[in-house]
């Protein structure tokens, strides 16, 4: 796909969603879905020329916890972007994907990540006499 201009990924793929599933399939990379903000065709161009930060199925692991703190999507992708060792994550700071979707790459890359830590961790495990 490195030589594919924006007319003729259009003849191959009708719709942004169709190249997500097709890019997700052949590369076997979790992507997030072409709705989310900041996903654009231009994006996935990217994506396929291996310019920006993807995460391998086997290496995914959604984050389904609690925050310890809140976090906002660019407090996020900033830690993203410190693990992308070099390379784009693909979004701008105006153009953030879900939050959803920054925690679920973050906590994949990064499970040990201060943004998950608990809050159960503050919490003595053993109670004073008293």
């Amino acid at each position: 796909m490195d030589t594919f201009d924006l007319k003729e990924l259009n003849a191959y793929f009708k719709s942004n969603e169709d190249l997500r599933l097709y890019l997700e399939a052949q590369k076997k990379i979790v992507l997030p879905f072409s709705q989310q903000k900041g996903i654009t065709t231009d994006y996935f161009l990217q994506v396929a020329q291996e310019k920006v930060l993807t995460i391998p199925e086997a290496q995914y692991k959604p984050f389904r916890g609690v925050l310890a703190k809140k976090a906002t999507k660019s407090e996020i992708h900033d830690q993203l972007v410190l693990l992308a060792q070099g390379k784009s994550t693909g979004f701008t700071e105006g153009r953030l994907p879900s939050k959803q979707w920054l925690l679920d790459c973050l906590h994949s890359l990064d499970c040990k990540n201060a943004i998950f830590r608990r809050l159960e961790e503050k919490i003595p495990r053993e109670f004073p006499e008293g």
